[in-house]
């Protein structure tokens, strides 16, 4: 064969989605007086851009602001009043005015109809009946909700904190299932006069503005008087996927390389790889589910530490993955890793690509069997069973990696939200 160059468009494609959680508290005299319901969030697009392109999860809600601005973070269409979609164009009712309902970067989803259930992203309000979206296609009629994910900042921002009730159940991280969960929770300075909130923000910063990750309008105003406090405690779940074995058949340009004929196979998130939260608030040094495999599938993280480094792997061993968040099987008797580099990210692709190439000299052998993502420790340059195999792919058949190319490999991270 003459290819110089083997390179996988996507070698896997992992998704993590995120729905976040705030319920307030109004403390008084080191006690909570009222307590209010648990409101889902809003996580906008400022805040997946930022997991994409600058922060683990937990950096993005490390501190919270409270507002008394009443702007909404969702419009209906109401009942009956069906929109719907034809290639990039969506008409909605005369009852419903885009051009005040909408903007450049929210969200339409269906509720109602056959194509209840979908997302598109506005990318023009050409009117007040229309707007032009993305991804393209149909949308059959029914009634839709405007999400309001092009928002940056609280409508009026009163004050942040970065103050954390500390202790288990007040802050920390765990496993459920496939779903990783970070907690915090945030204890606002006392009041020096009346004042009623009606929004909360999360943002990575203490400093005032619109730069936010999530927001909520909050659904009763919280009323406070002088020398009590509002507490506020933020649950974030991800839902990681996909976590159990599933088929797959891999695009590598130049491969299979005979005898192989095929590039079918399993793939499997094996170690959460989510930077977890410990009972002080701060990151903590393991993932959510307490094992080392730290931030590995952490969209923008790379550990290029002396100790242990993000990579990518080729390993001889085709044993199928162990169940999910459970001791992995050990595939360092015969591998090659590379180090990880990130790919640029552009603002709404939402997600990022971790990338490795092995040159023509490295991993030349004829019995590939799988390959993944994970953290590797430099000495010994070892694939531990607890961190590199934060993510597995098994081959059907054994490939062939040979001095006449170079093979380049890709993992795609891609993150969403759940509107609600």
């Amino acid at each position: 064969m003459n290819n110089k160059n083997l390179v996988q468009d996507i070698i896997c494609e992992t998704y993590q989605r995120a729905q976040g959680v705030v319920q307030c508290q109004v403390v008084e005299a080191g006690k909570v007086v009222r307590s209010y319901a648990p409101q889902k969030n809003l996580i906008l697009n400022a805040g997946l851009n930022l997991v994409c392109a600058s922060f683990v999860w937990g950096d993005c809600f490390s501190a919270c602001v409270a507002g008394t601005g009443t702007t909404i973070t969702n419009v209906a269409s109401g009942a009956a009043q069906n929109g719907s979609g034809a290639a990039t164009t969506f008409t909605g009712p005369g009852s419903f005015d885009f051009t005040t309902y909408a903007a450049v970067g929210d969200m339409l989803k269906m509720t109602s109809g056959s194509s209840s259930g979908s997302e598109v992203r506005i990318l023009t309000v050409t009117d007040a009946t229309h707007v032009e979206y993305t991804p393209s296609g149909t949308l059959s009629s029914g009634e839709f909700t405007v999400y309001k994910t092009s928002q940056v900042g609280l409508a009026t921002e009163s004050k942040r904190t970065n103050t954390y009730l500390t202790g288990a159940g007040n802050c920390g991280s765990s496993m459920s299932g496939s779903n990783a969960i970070l907690k915090r929770t945030f204890d606002f300075s006392a009041e020096v006069g009346s004042v009623t909130y009606n929004e909360i923000g999360l943002s990575y910063t203490l400093s005032a503005g619109n730069n936010l990750f999530s927001r909520i309008k909050l659904a009763v105003g919280i009323a406070l008087t002088v020398g009590q406090q509002l507490r506020v405690i933020y649950t974030l779940t991800i839902a990681l996927s996909p976590t159990s074995l599933t088929a797959a058949t891999y695009t590598i340009s130049g491969w299979p390389v005979l005898p192989s004929t095929s590039l079918d196979g399993d793939q499997q998130w094996q170690m959460p790889g989510i930077v977890g939260i410990d009972t002080s608030g701060a990151n903590a040094i393991v993932d959510a589910g307490g094992t080392n495999s730290a931030g590995a599938m952490e969209p923008c993280y790379v550990d290029t530490g002396s100790t242990w480094v993000t990579h990518i792997w080729l390993s001889t061993v085709s044993t199928a993955p162990t169940t999910f968040n459970t001791a992995p099987v050990n595939r360092d008797t015969t591998r090659a890793n590379k180090l990880v580099t990130l790919s640029s990210y552009t603002a709404l692709n939402f997600y990022r690509d971790k990338i490795a190439t092995f040159a023509i000299g490295e991993a030349n052998r004829s019995d590939w069997r799988s390959m993944g993502l994970g953290i590797n420790q430099t000495s010994p340059a070892t694939i531990p069973t607890s961190n590199g195999c934060a993510f597995v792919c098994i081959f059907d058949e054994a490939q062939t990696k040979n001095s006449l190319y170079t093979l380049t490999l890709t993992f795609r991270i891609t993150v969403g939200r759940t509107l609600a």
